[in-house]
């Protein structure tokens, strides 16, 4: 995936990256005793501004509002701004819906996690398969079924089709890579939902809109069309890299609708209600909850559950979920320790929510070799955007120990494009391909940054040299030959 798909794939797969302040980090693994309310808020109130935060952020201790905080724009074509009743999409935090759902199932004794799916499913498309899948597979995505559904024509169904009418745009397909192998898949929670409408008889977020959100008071949490234009919808927003300063709005080709991988739309409000109960543990039976917050499988620098992240922030624990898609940012986490849910809803682009979630996690949790990696990330991007590719290499070479993240660097890079300095952009990515000779992501974004600067013979050199690293990659030679085709 490249392109704006690349841009999109980075939104759906980021986490916390934030970036503070490297002066301020303490021992690798020791967290600080949390903040005061005021300074809490001082603090996510001083990230949002520092990153040009989009949204609205909501943060409980004990159920009661410690920050809460609106800001940006919800819609650039009326200028209207965004408001703590604003509905933003929420992407795959809606996961935690689809695997509360399963759990409640296994609660009622109508499944296990150990249930095949040929047993929920018996007429399933590739029964061979199906006797292969287990529930506990789909919910730690261990099923090897991949991103098919995401890939699909978005004219293949119509917004409205239920989860296993979904299930039909990959169930003949095979398998996408290995089973038993941690691999990130929406299909899999499509068919996590596809199973919820066998077994209950009712579309799956008709199911979750009355046993979940109508109980809870989520009065604002639902599944609109990917084109819905409610006057309390944020549209999703996205740098337009061919108009350097200008915004767009993503279309709605460019999303998703909701469903049991995400896409859903909530009030900040409403995910804080979810987050009180899954902190207080009122969603299920103990042992049920107990099993739905265990670690199960590694995953970005933690591990995931049950449809659910789970992170240890030096002596802080945290578990929740992210999401993102065009222009579209999400969180909802859980710190038990300090009776904490932090909540953030953003419609920009990713680098600004890093920076709060990572500005939530420091001042709740304290400093972490993680965190300290991305503020040294930040400060090498300082320096090589002012000073060159060699301050920024000599400062990352005195820490030999804390590897730089290629993707902030990458996104750093078109923020710079994006705000008029074009040759902060190129030192930038030309630095990653520097720090990072085996990546072809490096090479690719190069060209990218080429294409919009409508430097066409350097663009076709740049997708050539891509080539090499990434020989018969169609996205490139379709670039090459549509560049090469305007000459």
């Amino acid at each position: 995936m490249h392109g704006l798909t690349r841009r999109n794939l980075l939104a759906m797969t980021a986490l916390t990256a934030g970036v503070p302040d490297l002066a301020a980090a303490g021992p690798a693994g020791v967290s600080r005793v949390p903040l005061t309310p005021g300074a809490l808020r001082r603090r996510l109130e001083a990230a949002a501004d520092g990153a040009a935060f989009n949204g609205v952020l909501l943060l409980l201790e004990r159920g009661r509002p410690v920050v809460a905080r609106a800001t940006g724009v919800a819609d650039p074509a009326t200028g209207r701004a965004n408001a703590p009743d604003t509905r933003f999409n929420i992407a795959s935090v809606g996961k935690l819906f689809t695997a509360l759902a399963v759990l409640r199932l296994v609660e009622a004794g109508r499944l296990t996690p150990d249930s095949r799916l040929i047993d929920l499913w018996p007429d399933y498309p590739d029964p061979a398969l199906a006797a292969e899948i287990t529930v506990d597979a789909l919910l730690t995505h261990r099923a090897g079924l991949g991103n098919r559904v995401m890939t699909a024509p978005t004219d293949a169904l119509p917004a409205s089709a239920r989860q296993t009418d979904r299930v039909g745009l990959f169930a003949t397909a095979g398998r996408a890579g290995p089973a038993g192998v941690m691999a990130y898949s929406n299909d899999g929670y499509v068919l996590l939902g596809a199973v919820v409408e066998r077994l209950t008889g009712a579309d799956f977020r008709d199911h979750v809109r009355e046993t979940i959100f109508r109980p809870l008071g989520m009065a604002g949490a639902g599944f609109p069309a990917p084109d819905a234009t409610a006057p309390d919808l944020a549209q999703p927003r996205l740098r337009d890299l061919d108009r350097p300063g200008v915004w767009r709005t993503a279309t709605a080709a460019e999303r998703l609708p909701g469903g049991a991988a995400g896409g859903g739309v909530a009030t900040v409000a409403d995910l804080a209600r979810f987050g009180e109960a899954l902190r207080t543990g009122r969603l299920l039976s103990p042992a049920l909850m107990r099993s739905w917050i265990a670690p199960r499988v590694p995953f970005r620098g933690g591990h995931y559950g049950y449809g659910l992240q789970i992170e240890a922030l030096g002596a802080c624990r945290a578990f929740g979920h992210t999401g993102g898609h065009s222009g579209i940012t999400a969180e909802l986490m859980v710190f038990p320790d300090s009776g904490h849910v932090f909540v953030q809803l953003g419609n920009g682009e990713v680098d600004a929510y890093w920076a709060l979630a990572d500005g939530a996690r420091t001042a709740l949790c304290g400093e972490t070799a993680d965190t300290r990696r991305l503020a040294l990330t930040n400060r090498v991007i300082a320096l090589v955007s002012t000073r060159g590719a060699d301050a920024g290499a000599a400062l990352a070479d005195a820490y030999p120990g804390t590897p730089l993240r290629e993707g902030v660097i990458d996104v750093a890079a078109f923020r710079a494009w994006h705000r008029g300095d074009p040759a902060a952009a190129e030192r930038l990515l030309r630095f990653n391909i520097r720090r990072f000779p085996n990546s072809s992501s490096a090479l690719w974004s190069l060209a990218e940054l080429h294409r919009h600067a409508r430097r066409r013979d350097d663009a076709i050199a740049s997708y050539r040299a891509y080539l090499v690293r990434e020989p018969g990659d169609a996205d490139a030679e379709a670039r090459i030959a549509e560049l090469s085709a305007s000459r």
